[in-house]
């Protein structure tokens, strides 16, 4: 009866040893399984910040040509163009409607030397740094309502305010002019804007005319 009952206890504590160490190996295994995954994970974000380290250079080398290729496409227009910088432009049709922050197109192109002012948007890019002076006239065609208006311009240097020109006030044609003597830098923009415009006021073809010209 008393090696029954000893086999018995011997039996048992082997079971629950045995399922002990059972345990502890599937833990060790399963800690030995998230070291794995930790170290991959890990390697894995060591290439990704690897990859955006190289992505960042890559880009600040593009920053760096795109600026040189600006620079030196600025310099050569300004060889090409030996100086001679000027530009006349006339609207070439009426422009109803006339809207507030609306840069004004003056589209038909008397002279470009240089090259430097574009018709379809109306802006003036400085090839070159200098002094330079510009002129520009707005006309206001008879209201198709009888009635009188006004329409305000401005002359932008890079979207800050460098001259304003108030046009009209009566139910007649009439015309105004202003002109602004500009310090620029290569790269720098000029255009006319509107800042104010009656609902019944109107520009007028051919009267109306934008020019600009490098004085030293």
């Amino acid at each position: 009866m008393a090696y029954i009952f000893a086999s018995f206890i011997l039996l048992s504590f082997s079971l629950v040893f045995g399922k002990h160490v059972e345990d502890v190996n599937e833990l060790e295994q399963m800690r030995a399984d998230t070291m794995e995954l930790f170290h991959s994970l890990k390697k894995e974000m060591n290439a990704i910040q690897m990859e955006n380290q190289n992505l960042r250079s890559d880009n600040e080398k593009l920053h760096e040509r795109l600026d040189t290729l600006e620079s030196a496409s600025l310099h050569r227009l300004a060889r090409q163009t030996g100086s001679r910088v000027a530009f006349y432009a006339m609207i070439r049709y009426n422009i109803p409607h006339v809207n507030a922050r609306q840069t004004l197109h003056f589209d038909s192109v008397q002279t470009n030397d240089g090259n430097a002012y574009n018709p379809g948007t109306g802006t003036f890019t400085c090839p070159e740094t200098g002094t330079y002076m510009f002129h520009w006239s707005i006309n206001q065609a008879t209201p198709t309502q009888g009635l009188g208006g006004t329409i305000s311009t401005n002359l932008l240097h890079n979207g800050i305010l460098s001259g304003a020109l108030q046009t009209g006030d009566n139910n007649v044609p009439s015309s105004s002019s202003n002109s602004a003597v500009l310090h620029l830098r290569a790269g720098d923009r000029v255009y006319i804007q509107v800042s104010q415009a009656s609902t019944d006021a109107y520009i007028g073809q051919t009267y109306s005319g934008f020019s600009g010209f490098k004085l030293f």
